[in-house]
């Protein structure tokens, strides 16, 4: 049985060379990179702009959850809650 060739190994140094330069070159260019001009802030807009009103929903109530009338949602959560402290 013949052992299968092996690769030379001054192969690899030059590889790893090549690697690394390439590696230095684009660092090296994109330490020149240029962000370009700064931009201006975007201007507020109003809430009434945008067809908001100033009239704020009522708050949930603590059960919100009951609302959508499913009993085993109302077991789950109940389970979780009780052994929460306060």
């Amino acid at each position: 049985m013949t052992a299968a060739p092996r690769r030379p190994r001054a192969a690899m140094p030059a590889v790893a060379g090549l690697v690394a330069a390439a590696l230095a070159g684009a660092v090296l260019l994109a330490g020149c990179a240029q962000p370009g001009a700064p931009r201006s802030p975007a201007q507020l807009l109003l809430p009434a702009a945008a067809g908001l009103d100033d009239t704020a929903g009522a708050f949930p109530s603590a059960r919100g959850w009951s609302a959508m009338g499913d009993p085993a949602l109302d077991a789950l959560i109940d389970t979780a809650l009780a052994g929460q402290p306060g």
